[in-house]
């Protein structure tokens, strides 16, 4: 029988995995225009979208900041220890 106890849990990337994955962003190359320049999002994403949100990973975002966020809100809830 399964148990309806929430099973507690911690949120925690090696920093080692998160520098691998925004070294990955930053190396990505995205097109200079629309491969499809009339298409609508029912093709794929927006390429200025897109171009902003990498803008916003590599400039803004920070995964420690989000890590926290997510464990806070777990801790809040009284899940975590």
């Amino acid at each position: 029988m399964a148990s309806s106890i929430p099973t507690p849990f911690r949120i925690s990337f090696p920093q080692s995995e998160i520098d691998r994955m925004m070294a990955k962003v930053r190396d990505h190359r995205l097109p200079s225009s629309p491969i499809l320049p009339s298409a609508s999002w029912d093709y794929g994403l927006d390429l200025d979208w897109l171009k902003s949100l990498k803008k916003t990973w590599e400039e803004e975002w920070s995964w420690e900041e989000t890590e926290k966020e997510l464990n806070r809100w777990g801790l809040t809830q009284g899940w975590l220890v």
